[in-house]
């Protein structure tokens, strides 16, 4: 068992949540996903943090139902099951995507730091959304290794207070790199899906990160595709169960297709 993972566990003991820190206040880029809801529940059940929740509403995007379904029900079993997060859990914050207000300084780093490493659009829309609404410290739920990580392995750093949460330090202010993330930290960096599932079993959260949604294209029945990035990452991750057999065929199709396409290119 690795430092990290046991320190999520001793978090769960009762003697150790009686003496927690209920004063802090988080802010939180909430999806109804399996990261997002899992830092959720840290945050509320585990450390009783007052969170406040937020929701970025995309009406063109594919799996908004599906993801505000999810945070309902979640919401829901969560207070249902832990009454004493009603004190905690302040309401969800919505807001549309198209009234994010345009910024030119945060654009322009979002389509330098694109041109060397790939990374969502979402997060260039955050940026100027946090700068819009004041925020800071939005807490972002990504995972190492993956593409912001690869963007940001340069210039993160953290508290020893906090060793787990990274933020962008303030001597690379000027950069993009800074312009782009400072309003952002990130609590689960170190974690992958598979040890978020050991932890969460370990302390009997099991049953509501069920409820998470995590497919970008659901079908028309409401389940997930198979065959989008984030289906096929949680496959990958060990939690294909959660995913009907017919989308998972789907999934292994739509890889080796993949496959054969990155053969005959290099011919």
């Amino acid at each position: 068992m690795d430092a990290l993972f046991a320190s999520y566990i001793i978090k769960s003991d009762k003697k150790f949540k009686e003496t927690m820190n209920t004063n802090r206040h988080i802010n939180l880029l909430w999806t109804g996903g399996w990261d997002s809801t899992f830092q959720l529940l840290q945050l509320l059940i585990i450390e009783r943090c007052e969170v406040t929740p937020y929701y970025i509403i995309d009406y063109d995007r594919k799996s908004t139902k599906a993801e505000l379904n999810a945070m309902e029900l979640i919401q829901k079993q969560i207070v249902e099951q832990h009454s004493f997060t009603k004190e905690f859990l302040q309401p969800l914050q919505f807001f549309n995507i198209d009234d994010i207000p345009q910024n030119e300084a945060i654009t322009k780093a979002y389509e330098a730091i694109q041109n060397e490493n790939f990374i969502g659009h979402q997060y260039e829309w955050l940026a100027r959304f946090c700068e819009f609404k004041g925020i800071s410290e939005l807490q972002l739920c990504i995972f190492k290794d993956g593409r912001v990580d690869a963007a940001i392995a340069d210039f993160k750093t953290f508290n020893q207070d906090e060793p787990d949460i990274f933020y962008i330090d303030k001597e690379h202010k000027g950069k993009r790199e800074y312009t782009l993330f400072k309003y952002f930290t990130f609590p689960i960096l170190n974690l992958s899906k598979h040890k978020i599932k050991i932890i969460t079993q370990t302390q009997n959260l099991s049953d509501i990160m069920a409820l998470t949604w995590f497919c970008h294209r659901p079908t028309k029945n409401m389940k997930p595709c198979g065959k989008c990035h984030p289906c096929l990452y949680t496959a990958k991750e060990g939690l294909g169960s959660r995913i009907p057999l017919k989308s998972r065929i789907r999934g292994i199709i739509k890889k080796e297709k993949i496959k054969i396409k990155a053969k005959l290119k290099k011919r």
